[in-house]
């Protein structure tokens, strides 16, 4: 049976991965930790540090295609997505690895942001890489907007957030589905970018996650001056054209927050 890789197997894309793979191949899950074995022979977990390099190629022996949803965007950007996949690269091509997956995200060569430039860095690294690959940019996922207004609602009675920015987000799942199907087909090169079923302002965003949550707060615009900001509000990182994803952010959150509104009630 062929042995997928997965780095960042704990993250949200990560997660989503697995029962899109494990029923076909064995597939190899990487983590800084030790995790305990799943009792499913389809799984396997691998100890491995994208930072430092140590076990990589130990990781990515007997290995067919590798899936690198792996990034640390919060962290030290550059040793993980630049250093790491150099390194995850390095050792894929020595062992011989036949496909290289990497996730990465709509907009990035249009908006100066430091964690996107390195995530073109790292693009840029597959492509030279020699190892057959597939690139697929996706939008932001629903869980990303779900944590970052949670961040932003730290204030009673008040949601201040940017109301202009857009953004087509995208159920991780569906865009698991899209890469495990390129695992299936084969290297794709640059494949088509995903976005979600609609362009949404995130002032519409912002206000819908307070109904599922059954919360009534006022909501207040955040100014964000500067180039990122500019580049959000003019939609950068969306594709209209490219809708890929089918559950919109609205379905997402109820599936979401249902028990979190009946708790409420109950309340």
């Amino acid at each position: 049976m062929r042995r997928i890789l997965i780095t960042g197997a704990t993250g949200t894309l990560g997660r989503a991965l697995i029962p899109q793979l494990a029923h076909r191949y064995t597939v190899r899950l990487l983590s800084r930790k030790s995790r305990p074995g799943s009792g499913d022979s389809a799984i396997e977990w691998f100890k491995a540090d994208l930072a430092d390099g140590r076990y990589l190629e130990q990781a990515t022996l007997d290995v067919d295609v590798i899936i690198h949803a792996a990034s640390n965007p919060s962290g030290d950007t550059k040793k993980v997505d630049v250093h790491g996949t150099r390194k995850l690269l390095e050792a894929a091509a020595a062992n011989g690895v036949e496909h290289f997956v990497y996730p990465s995200i709509v907009g990035i060569d249009r908006i100066p942001y430091k964690y996107y430039s390195y995530k073109q860095q790292a693009e840029e690294l597959v492509q030279e890489s020699g190892i057959p690959f597939t690139i697929l940019r996706s939008t932001q996922f629903h869980a990303l907007i779900n944590f970052g207004l949670g961040h932003f609602n730290k204030l009673p009675g008040v949601l201040a957030v940017p109301f202009s920015f857009k953004f087509q987000s995208i159920d991780a799942k569906e865009v698991a589905r899209i890469l495990a199907d390129h695992v299936i087909q084969g290297p794709a090169g640059r494949a088509p970018d995903a976005g979600g079923p609609e362009v949404l302002s995130l002032k519409t965003m912002a206000r819908q996650w307070l109904e599922a949550r059954g919360e009534s707060k006022w909501l207040m615009p955040l100014p964000v001056p500067g180039k990122t900001g500019k580049c959000f509000r003019r939609g950068e990182n969306t594709c209209p054209g490219a809708k890929a994803g089918s559950t919109t952010w609205r379905d997402w959150l109820e599936l979401q927050y249902a028990r979190f509104r009946r708790q409420n009630e109950r309340s």
